[in-house]
């Protein structure tokens, strides 16, 4: 018996050798040599799948059929974004621009969560900080940070992106952001000419670089009086960052056959389950493709039929200070502002077409209105004017420092 312990014993201590882990008298040694590197994988604290599962089973009822079904899918999607590191062929990249975004889009990824990272985001506000009143160091900085971000159409880093948001979009920031941009004539008028009225709002491009871009959207408070906007997707991954006013949005699906079966399990809504695809309003579907022609802003669409939708979930709120993350797949439609409302949107590019769908038929093509430099001028110290109310109402509170995260808010919306 003591010689088998004996021999046990070494044998233990063999194996823990091999392990890097040996043991003399009960103490443990360090492993000889350098302790290999972990990989860093970008995509799991992107995007996190245990929460995202948790989230669902606690906010909507399924069977255990459903549940089960819906993880599959999603898993099968999670392997889709962590598949970051091999980069697309040329063939790929050429063929890109030929795709149908109504059949390379994923189902529910408004589904997804990811974290913030607040110490990113503390860094980038003292950065952006000491450039805002250089606008041309700044775009440099920018675009730096932009091209670390990875150009795949399914995954991009968004705490960084959100965390470049947040800092430009700071009031104390913005604030000397836009009174720099006001002092310099020719900045104006190269920001006018790449600007432009988008039906409900006017969409002013600060920065425009290698596959991204910096806006500003400004909304007026009877904006969606007369007109409604239209269910759409993205080219881009973007954050858009709630500088004054509010809106709220409503995340839409494709619905095929009858909701509540288990292809539709993602689809659930209180005003439409269980309802035939048959019964709810059809849309016409297009591809789009906006491009610039001369010094005229051109969308061309192509007709793709007809299609089906319902509204997923409720309507999602963002208010004064907060973010939220749009992946190129979403469709979603604004629903409603609360009074004037202005956002910063940072977005980098991910397809050459994206999604949209109207209960009209639209012409081939349709271009939008341009803004004048003077116009624009005018737009930029409305805002300036409407973020000083901002800066006194939050210096009071104590929210707003350049040295601090530019929000209380927890999460995004």
């Amino acid at each position: 018996m003591e010689i088998r312990n004996k021999l046990q014993t070494e044998n233990d201590i063999q194996e823990s050798k091999a392990l890097g882990m040996a043991t003399k008298n009960g103490d443990r040694t360090k492993p000889k040599g350098r302790r290999p590197r972990r990989s860093r994988s970008p995509s799991p604290r992107k995007m996190n799948y245990p929460l995202l599962l948790k989230e669902i089973r606690r906010k909507r009822d399924l069977t255990k059929d459903q549940f089960h079904t819906l993880r599959k899918a999603i898993k099968a999607q999670c392997r889709t974004l962590r598949n970051v590191k091999r980069k697309p062929t040329e063939q790929e990249i050429f063929r890109a621009k030929d795709l149908n975004p109504w059949v390379q889009r994923l189902p529910n990824m408004h589904n997804f969560f990811y974290t913030r990272n607040e110490r990113l985001e503390g860094k980038m506000n003292v950065e952006a900080a000491a450039l805002v009143k250089d606008p041309k160091s700044l775009k440099q900085w920018l675009s730096k940070k932009m091209a670390k971000l990875p150009a795949y159409s399914h995954v991009t880093d968004v705490p960084l992106l959100e965390a470049l948001a947040r800092s430009l979009g700071n009031p104390l920031n913005l604030g000397s952001f836009l009174e720099s941009i006001l002092k310099d004539e020719n900045l104006i008028k190269e920001i006018a000419s790449r600007s432009y009225h988008q039906d409900l709002f006017d969409k002013l491009v600060i920065f425009s670089g290698s596959h991204w871009k910096l806006r500003m959207h400004i909304f007026e408070s009877d904006s969606f009086k007369e007109a409604q906007e239209e269910i759409h997707s993205h080219r881009d991954h973007f954050v858009s960052y709630c500088v004054y006013g509010g809106l709220s949005q409503q995340i839409w699906e494709e619905i095929h056959g009858t909701k509540g079966k288990e292809e539709d399990v993602g689809e659930d809504d209180d005003d439409t389950k269980g309802e035939p695809a048959s019964t709810l309003p059809r849309y016409h579907k297009y591809a789009y493709d906006p491009t610039m022609d001369g010094d005229t802003r051109v969308f061309r669409i192509q007709h793709m039929g007809e299609v089906a939708l319902g509204p997923v979930d409720e309507e999602q709120r963002s208010s004064q200070g907060k973010t939220y993350y749009m992946h190129p797949s979403v469709l979603h439609s604004v629903e409603g502002i609360e009074g004037k409302t202005v956002t910063l949107v940072l977005n980098k590019r991910a397809s050459e077409k994206s999604c949209f769908a109207s209960p009209r038929r639209w012409e081939e093509q349709f271009v939008r209105k341009k803004i004048s430099p003077m116009k624009l001028a005018g737009r930029l110290t409305e805002v300036l004017d409407l973020l000083k109310t901002v800066k006194q109402t939050h210096d009071k509170e104590g929210k707003f420092t350049r040295k601090s995260r530019t929000s209380t808010s927890k999460g995004s919306s």
